[in-house]
């Protein structure tokens, strides 16, 4: 199974972070990783000279892209919590968000 799709991680991390609190990106990338069911041959795939997995540099887009949307908050470094704008976003997406949708809302 591939990786899954930028856009199709969006309503996952927003669910993990959806109780308010703080979460560090190594509990959003387990989740992820238990969510997704990525194999252990999947997190060691690697970007020609890249120093990161894939799969971190995958988690690492979603919640930039989720910052930049302001619908989460990089608290201070590898720790992020859901914003108000997230927990709203995620009442209207709960199955899927896309970026059209994200950058819209």
């Amino acid at each position: 199974m591939p990786l899954p799709k930028y856009e199709t991680m969006f309503v996952p991390v927003l669910r993990v972070l959806s109780d308010g609190e703080r979460h560090e990106v190594t509990e959003i990338r387990q989740r992820m990783k238990v969510k997704f069911k990525i194999t252990a041959r999947e997190l060691l795939l690697k970007y020609p000279k890249a120093t990161s997995t894939r799969f971190v540099n995958l988690v690492a887009w979603v919640l930039a892209g989720l910052n930049q949307a302001k619908t989460v908050t990089l608290i201070k470094k590898g720790i992020y919590r859901v914003t108000d704008r997230g927990k709203t976003i995620l009442k209207r997406h709960p199955a899927s968000l896309t970026l059209k949708e994200l950058i819209r809302e």
